[in-house]
């Protein structure tokens, strides 16, 4: 059974290449991306600005947020009914796609630490994941701390120091020799291998101390899906506003152009109208002057009338 809640840096990533890796991970043959959300088979893509956010059911639910720009990811895994679950960390891992400039990073491997005040230090401004500090001198934990870190991975850091690190640690945080979950926000609770406990049954219930916790935690947006879900749907009803307005400015400048084409047309009707007026006053005036040239004298047949511009009249 996993229940994952947690949100890690990522070198760069486009959001083709995050789009290509849940797709290879999840095996699925096509993700269509046709409006800020898109449905298909296995739940539902988020296309929004930077972000890209998948939520997909299968035997398990699984819920991805990447922020393209600030190069986050949001892993939330439920996997109530089932204890086989796809690993989207342990794929980030295998592809070196989570960035290892801190002093703990997501891993499956647990942490020694080779000085006190790094470690103080971290827990002071730590804001990511808890931290589950193994006391040095219990021997039970060095054989099980690798299975606890594989346990735990993306969900705490597992810990360990040698004895004078360990020792100045304690004495800073005022503790005891015991082992301890640093939580965020100054929190931290003790804890110890009870009697007759198991290894398994040691491992999972400090599982599942620090998965009651991590699943507590809010993200700010756009890390909650439901959140971003809710912005997704009012951008796109905010989109079909716009392109709505957009359409009757588009026709209403159609029809604004229609009637002004319409006027010049009326306007060139008129030209042509006055213009047949006056050709047919001409053809008249041309009608009745051949008319009345049989009736002309002689001596005034040789003064003709120039009826073309330009005529060579013969002699």
């Amino acid at each position: 059974m996993k229940y994952l809640v947690t949100k890690i840096p990522l070198i760069p990533l486009t959001k083709e290449q995050f789009i290509n890796l849940v797709k290879t991970l999840h095996q699925i043959d096509d993700i269509p991306i046709q409006s800020i959300i898109s449905y298909f088979s296995l739940g539902w893509v988020i296309d929004c600005e930077d972000i890209i956010a998948f939520h997909l059911e299968d035997d398990c639910i699984y819920e991805y947020i990447y922020h393209a720009k600030e190069h986050q990811l949001y892993i939330s895994i439920d996997c109530h009914l089932s204890y086989d679950y796809i690993d989207m960390i342990d794929a980030l891992i295998t592809h070196q796609y989570i960035v290892k400039d801190s002093e703990f990073y997501v891993d499956e491997k647990a942490f020694s630490m080779t000085s006190a005040k790094r470690f103080i230090d971290y827990v002071k401004h730590n804001q990511t994941l808890p931290i589950v500090f193994l006391q040095h001198s219990t021997i039970q934990f060095s054989q099980i701390r690798e299975r606890l870190a594989k346990r735990l991975k993306g969900m705490a850091y597992v810990v360990w120091a040698n004895e004078d690190i360990e020792r100045e640690i304690f004495e800073h945080f005022h503790l005891t020799n015991q082992n301890y979950i640093f939580y965020l926000n100054d929190e931290y609770q003790r804890f110890s291998l009870l009697k007759n406990e198991t290894e398994e049954e040691f491992i999972e219930r400090i599982f599942i101390k620090v998965q009651n916790y991590i699943t507590k935690r809010v993200y700010a947006f756009p890390y909650s899906m439901n959140e971003l879900y809710k912005y997704a749907l009012k951008q796109m009803i905010k989109d079909v506003k716009n392109k709505e307005n957009l359409v009757a400015v588009r026709l209403e400048n159609q029809l604004t152009a229609l009637e002004i084409s319409k006027e010049e047309y009326i306007e060139r009707i008129e030209k042509l109208k006055n213009k047949i007026s006056i050709i047919q006053n001409q053809n008249e005036n041309m009608i009745d002057f051949l008319k009345q040239q049989d009736e002309y004298p002689m001596i005034l047949k040789g003064d003709e009338k120039e009826l073309y511009e330009g005529e060579q009249k013969g002699l």
